[in-house]
């Protein structure tokens, strides 16, 4: 399994850190939950060679969802859910950085 990248300190990111780390934002009520990601603080760009491949999303530890990106379209995926997610993480694969997570 390849190597998951995570912030030593995600209120103060460093570096890669700021264009890679996945940020999280959960919305919605009893009806249905929309769990938006974006990778970077400061949105990673998207070049031909060097892009966000996808962007998935568990539950603690139990896969979610997954949406699969490339270099024509922005760093973020929203996934639209029946309940609200008790721990939402995100991981989130550089084709050049590797893989990254916001826990």
């Amino acid at each position: 399994m390849p190597k998951l990248n995570r912030p030593k300190d995600a209120k103060n990111l460093v570096e890669k850190e700021i264009t890679h780390t996945p940020q999280v934002e959960v919305s919605g009520n009893g009806d249905g939950y929309r769990v938006t990601i974006t990778v970077g603080k400061i949105k990673h760009g998207m070049e031909p060679n060097h892009f966000i491949e996808y962007i998935e999303l568990y539950d603690d530890e139990t896969f979610v969802a997954r949406a699969d990106i490339g270099p024509s379209t922005l760093p973020v995926a929203s996934f639209w859910l029946k309940a609200m997610p008790e721990k939402p993480v995100a991981h989130a694969r550089c084709t050049t950085h590797g893989e990254w997570s916001n826990a």
